[in-house]
Parts: structure tokens; sequence; C-alpha cells
């Protein structure tokens, strides 16, 4: 069986139509800031100047982001003594790190370098619903347990 073929019968097993979900949408730039916070954390609290550097924007900018970030609950945040996530801010941040991670992986996994995986994978992160990460992680489990029977020529 072709890769191309194994891709569309997976598709087609895997994907359902669904209800859209109800949960709070986070926008692109709040998910990229907590995941830098959730890959910079430690036993000290993130400062802004870390942040800054991470994502290459300007103090006064992560400044604004982490009062939107606490307004919404999802880090606690005092000016000049830094950030850290609450529980729901880390729960978002490991959720788009393993999206990330396992869209870099199919796309790995169809061809593309591991630099452009890396590239896109940053792009489509924050596009995909709760529902296509969930089949395309059973996507990525279906691929490793038949990766025998495939052609990936």
């Amino acid at each position: 069986m072709s890769l191309g073929d194994f891709l569309f019968l997976a598709y087609l097993k895997l994907y359902k139509l669904g209800q859209p979900n109800n949960v709070a949408m986070v926008s692109e730039g709040m998910e990229d800031y907590l995941e830098a916070i959730y890959k910079l954390r430690g036993e000290k609290p993130v400062k802004t100047k870390q942040i800054a550097n991470e994502l290459d924007v300007e103090q006064p900018s992560v400044s604004e982001m982490f009062q939107k970030l606490r307004d919404k609950g999802y880090i606690s945040y005092r000016k000049y003594e830094g950030v850290r996530l609450s529980q729901e801010g880390k729960e978002i941040a490991e959720k788009v790190i393993k999206t990330h991670k396992s869209i870099k992986e199919l796309l790995e996994l169809i061809g593309v370098s591991e630099e452009k995986a890396e590239v896109d994978a940053c792009r489509i992160e924050h596009q995909l619903t709760d529902q296509t990460t969930s089949q395309l992680k059973k996507l990525l489990e279906d691929i490793r347990e038949n990766i025998e029977d495939i052609d990936f020529d």
C-alpha cells in the first residue's frame, strides 16, 4: 500500500464530523507566549527580557501580553518580578507543544525536511481544532503501528 493510499484510508477511518468545542479561544499570539514561558520556566519566574529575546519582540509588547494573559488567568504576573504559568496556562502550553510535535512528525514522515517541518508545524499548530488534533494523533499512532506495511516511495 502506498503512503498516499494509507493516509487517505486513515483519514476516512479517523475523521468524524463533530460539534465545535465550547472552549474559550486563545489567540495564536497568546499560545506563542504561553509556549515560550513553558519552555523557559524554572525555579524562578520567567522575566520579560527572556520572553522578548525568545520571541524576538520588544519588552513593552511582552509586558502588554503578560497583562492580557494575567487577565485571562493563564499566568501570575507582577511587574519587575516575572511570570509563572497557572495550571490552565500550563495545560494550554503543553497542548500546543504536543500538537507541534505531532504535526512535525507527520510532515517528516511524508518527506518534508526537518527544518521545513519545524517552520510549517509552527504555522499549523495554532490553526487546528481540538478534534483535528486528536484525529492527527490517532493517525500518527496508526502509522506507527503499520509502518512496515507502508511504501514511502
